[in-house]
């Protein structure tokens, strides 16, 4: 189990977009909290500064004590392989099946060829793959093809695959997002009690306020870049939450939203 600890992170773009500005928060082993914010309000940069795909500008990222945002090498592949995404984009090979896209979750423990890892797998990596088809309800689709799945089937072998890798911590960005409502809340029922059940650590980014409410136990919000919501749900206002949507068409992707509407800042 890891602790996140984020330290007043800033991320300027080459154009000069400033996507974060002195973002911080904890966040407890085995915790879990619900990003908000419009599009352009910075939260999939700061999910990206989360796992090192991007380096903040100022500030540092630490993961179970770990200083993220400085480690290079065989230390960041380290820390990666111990933190498990989750994207809005499924990205499955969709010419293989559901039990070899899981197996590439262990491609951090693996030093063979993308195409020879179902063959050169180890019988426990090959059990384990098939234990994790079996907590997300796949195990009897093993052997199908990804692009005969459905959205909310693939989206299911996209976090057994995130499974595969045995993560410590889950960064889910808009999970949901492509999918009907049905399938959508049977994924993040499926992915809160897969974490719970684990004693992960979980941010996941949200659009749906309906959906945020019935799983967000601590609210983390941004605007502009800038925390203006980080508090326990139940403090949080229903006001609160639609002044972070108030012109959001105004917004641009992962940047600035000039004129945007600023709710009131709550905190725990």
């Amino acid at each position: 189990m890891r602790d996140i600890r984020v330290h007043d992170i800033s991320k300027v773009f080459p154009n000069g977009t400033r996507a974060l500005d002195k973002v911080g928060f904890e966040l407890g082993a085995g915790e879990s909290a619900v990003l908000l914010g419009h599009n352009g309000s910075g939260k999939s940069t700061l999910l990206r500064c989360l796992n090192a795909l991007e380096r903040p500008t100022a500030g540092r990222v630490e993961v179970g004590g770990i200083n993220l945002t400085s480690a290079r090498g065989a230390s960041l592949r380290m820390l990666r392989r111990d933190i498990g995404v989750v994207f809005q984009r499924i990205n499955l090979v969709p010419n293989l099946s559901a039990f070899q896209n899981v197996l590439f979750g262990a491609m951090g423990r693996q030093r063979g060829l993308l195409g020879s890892l179902s063959i050169t797998a180890s019988a426990e990596d090959r059990a384990f793959a098939m234990h994790c088809l079996e907590r997300v309800s796949m195990a009897h689709l093993a052997s199908q093809r990804a692009d005969t799945l459905s959205g909310g089937q693939q989206q299911r072998v996209a976090i057994a695959r995130t499974l595969m890798q045995r993560p410590s911590v889950i960064l889910a960005d808009e999970p949901i997002a492509a999918l009907d409502p049905k399938a959508g809340q049977r994924v993040m029922e499926l992915l809160w009690s897969v974490a719970r059940d684990e004693g992960m650590t979980v941010i996941c980014t949200l659009h749906n306020l309906s959906v945020a409410r019935i799983y967000g136990e601590r609210f983390i919000a941004l605007v502009s870049g800038r925390k203006v919501i980080d508090a326990p749900a139940a403090k949080v206002s229903d006001a609160d939450l639609k002044a972070l949507y108030a012109d959001a068409d105004t917004a641009e992707d992962d940047g600035d939203a000039p004129g945007l509407s600023m709710p009131q800042a709550v905190n725990a």
